[in-house]
Formats: C-alpha cells, sequence, structure tokens
C-alpha cells in the first residue's frame, strides 16, 4: 500500500488530491466504460464503485448529468445499475440510455 502523507499537507488540499489522484490513474489505469472490478462490482474511471449512491452521483456530475431535463436520466441510470445482472448488459442499458439523451440535447 502507498502511503503519501508529507508533514503538514492537508488530505483536503487539491495539490495532495490531484496527486493521489494521478498516482492512482497511473498505477490503476482508467476505463471510460463500466467495468467488473476483481470482486464482481460494476466499477468506472479509476475504481469508483458505482453502485454506491454517493458515488454514483459524483460521477454523473462529473459527466454533466445536471441539467434540468436530466432527472429521468439520472433515475433511469441509478435503476439500471440497483437491477444489473451483468456489467455487459449494464454498459449496453447504459450507452443506451445516454444515446437517448444526446438526441435531446
Amino acid at each position: 500500500m502507498i502511503n503519501f502523507d508529507p508533514i503538514g499537507q492537508s488530505k483536503a488540499d487539491p495539490v495532495y488530491l490531484d496527486f493521489v489522484y494521478a498516482l492512482v490513474r497511473q498505477l490503476e489505469g482508467f476505463e471510460a466504460q463500466v467495468y467488473a472490478d476483481s470482486v464482481g462490482i460494476p466499477t468506472i474511471g479509476v475504481g469508483f464503485n458505482i453502485t454506491d449512491p454517493t458515488i454514483l452521483g459524483a460521477v454523473m456530475d462529473g459527466m454533466d448529468l445536471i441539467q434540468a431535463g436530466d432527472t429521468v436520466y439520472r433515475t433511469n441510470i441509478t435503476n439500471h445499475i440497483a437491477n444489473f445482472t451483468s456489467v455487459s448488459q449494464l454498459q449496453t442499458d447504459l450507452d443506451a440510455e445516454m444515446a437517448a439523451r444526446e438526441t435531446i440535447l
């Protein structure tokens, strides 16, 4: 385990957070598509567990799903994740949701 905690460096400091993110991204890679982590949990990015509502909300905010009409898409995406049976089917469902959104924008 990597432990980077320099003396006097706040863990809330943006420089520290950027360093940690860059390090994790370099070591673990980045996946723009949903994938199953080592225990089968739907994950995206640099290991963001999208079954966690708080993380999923932050991921959707980062995807710019914050416009007034995005409530329906956020709800649909949340429901797909809550009821997924396979990661590949989940990715197909999420792709369809985003394609439907793109036709409206």
